[in-house]
């Protein structure tokens, strides 16, 4: 499953933000492993941040993450950098992604019906 996020830093903290993801905790890296994360791919234009997330069940990545003490610490450190909240309960605005086409599945070769 592949789900998108956007959220929008403040003004002034790019570079923050930047070097706060530089390496994020290891046990926030541990964290979101054990939730099921398989990637998580983060751009920023200006102060538009634009997240991508490859999970198996992003509902179960999100059940197991609140669970996570490091979670709740990460949340409260990163969260001053960026506005809030953007949806009705605080999170990310999320578009869950069914997938259309793939250069790198292409390049391996044709579909198999």
């Amino acid at each position: 499953m592949i789900v998108a996020l956007r959220t929008r830093l403040r003004v002034g903290h790019e570079e923050a933000y930047g070097r706060d993801h530089a390496r994020v905790p290891d046990e926030l890296f541990d964290a979101l492993l054990r939730a099921g994360v398989t990637d998580w791919h983060i751009w920023r234009s200006g102060l538009d941040l634009f997240h991508v997330v490859e999970c198996q069940d992003w509902a179960q990545t999100r059940a197991s993450m609140a669970t996570e003490p490091v979670e709740a610490v990460w949340q409260e450190h990163i969260g001053q950098h960026l506005e809030q909240p953007v949806d009705e309960e605080g999170h990310p605005r999320e578009l869950l992604m069914a997938p259309v086409w793939s250069f790198a599945d292409q390049r391996q070769g044709p579909a198999v019906p």
